[in-house]
């Protein structure tokens, strides 16, 4: 689903999902474009953890 909303030149964003790092995981994974949440604070905390260090 993600391969084709990119190939057609849209973003994708599933709406109405669980606050869960497990999820947005899965999500990251799979590409989507936008994680929507209301924890901003514990979606935050979970994209700074799972960012590599370039160096």
């Amino acid at each position: 689903m993600v391969g084709r909303a990119h190939a057609k030149g849209c973003r994708i964003r599933f709406w109405a999902t669980p606050e869960n790092p497990v999820l947005w995981q899965e999500l990251k994974d799979a590409g989507v474009d936008l994680i929507g949440t209301d924890d901003l604070a514990k979606l935050s905390e979970f994209l700074r953890s799972s960012c590599v260090d370039p160096r």
